[in-house]
This record gives structure tokens, sequence and C-alpha cells, in this order.
């Protein structure tokens, strides 16, 4: 367990004993189902499925359908009522008979394997550009 990253670990150990079955907004991400919603003191947590038929090879750019299995990724995906919304998403990888490679379905704006969305890092900016101290804006984030 020490291996997993601080987002993974918080879901897997803390999040998922706390199942809901209700909560006053949801996710609008194109193409999951949503498999589990969690609350847990100021964390929510969204588990879902991509249910994507296909998508375009990031290097040939040809349509591709051939699924070859999941890659499950943790975001820090927003701060809602002041608290932070974890997702765990198990994205489609898809593999290219043209070109032989693997590529990982992409559902959320974010970069590289950061685990936080680009809005998220966004607002952390926007909020160090104010006269916020970084204290305050770790405590936001």
């Amino acid at each position: 367990m020490n291996k997993y990253n601080t987002k993974k670990r918080f879901f897997e150990l803390n999040l998922v004993k706390h199942p809901i079955k209700n909560i006053d907004f949801m996710l609008n991400i194109k193409n999951t189902n949503i498999l589990g919603i969690y609350e847990y003191k100021k964390y929510i947590g969204f588990y879902l499925k991509s249910n994507t038929r296909l998508t375009l090879c990031k290097v040939c750019n040809n349509t591709i359908k051939r699924n070859k299995g999941y890659n499950t990724i943790y975001l820090n995906y927003a701060n809602i009522n002041n608290k932070i919304v974890l997702v765990k998403i198990k994205l489609k990888k898809f593999y290219c008979f043209n070109c032989r490679s693997t590529t990982i379905e992409k559902l959320i704006d974010r970069n590289g394997k950061n685990q936080s969305t680009n809005s998220i890092i966004k607002a952390i900016i926007d909020d160090l550009k104010t006269d916020s101290t970084y204290t305050a804006v770790s405590n936001r984030s």
C-alpha cells in the first residue's frame, strides 16, 4: 500500500467504506456509467466506468474499436460545496491493428499523469495570484 498515490490510498481505504445512495449533484462526464457514490468527511467520491465503443488512435489517427482492457485512474476532479470530489474512473484501452499501438481514451481534461484535472490546477494558480496564503490555498484543494 505504500506505493499508492495519495488519491488512490484515500479512495480505497476511506471512501469505499461509506457508500451513499443519493447526492445533490451528478457529474457530467460523457460515455461513463456511475458504479458507486461515496461520501466521507470533506470528500465525495465517484466510481465511474467508461462505456465508449470506439476512439481515435493517438499515433495514426484511425478509428479503432478493439478493446484491450481498462486503465484505472484516480483524480481530484473538483471542489463543490467545500468538499473535494475524487473520481475513480476505469478508462478503456484500445488496440490499433494498423500501427500496433495502444491508446487510452481521454474523457477527462488532464495532462500526463497529473492527479488533478486542469480546471483544479488553474483554480489553484488563480488563488495563488490573489492575496491568499499557501496554507489557505492547500486547504481548499
